[in-house]
């Protein structure tokens, strides 16, 4: 199945706690089954995962890959989107998790191999390696190093 990653910022907007679940956790995180969703107007298209996890909560910066990661085409395998009840890619939000570089934040990386994708009406998400993973990359990185970057004063 094509999933085709759209940003809906609406959506955060209108669920009442932007909670989802993670039966099975997300790679490390394996105790971890509970997710909130958390953003500032600011800081888009960057939002916060917060897991809850046994020892207290463990955030995540994540985004929409829809409009920011050009060419981006993930194929999820039938039986990851079968286990998440999706049958049509509009139920599907993706997630991809971003690594930020304290000291140069303009290395961050988005990992574009290993999404999490939610079904939005159930609420229940998953980490899977989408199909086409040689396509992609876990550490792509976010800002190329010849595209301009607006300072402000």
């Amino acid at each position: 199945m094509n999933v085709q990653p759209d940003l809906y910022p609406s959506d955060l907007e209108t669920l009442a706690s932007n909670a989802f679940s993670l039966p099975q956790g997300i790679i490390g995180f394996g105790d971890c089954h509970r997710a909130e969703l958390n953003y500032m107007p600011e800081h888009l298209p960057f939002l916060w995962m917060k897991l809850q996890g046994p020892n207290g909560p463990i955030n995540f910066v994540v985004l929409e890959p829809g409009g920011i990661i050009p060419n981006y085409e993930l194929e999820v395998f039938d039986n990851d989107a079968e286990t998440l009840a999706i049958s049509d890619p509009s139920e599907a939000m993706v997630l991809n998790i971003v690594t930020l570089q304290q000291q140069s934040p303009l290395d961050a990386t988005v990992n574009l191999i290993g999404p999490i994708i939610i079904n939005r009406r159930t609420r229940i998400g998953r980490q899977v390696v989408i199909a086409n993973y040689s396509k992609y990359s876990a550490r792509h990185i976010l800002v190329q190093k010849d595209s301009p970057v607006a300072l402000s004063a």
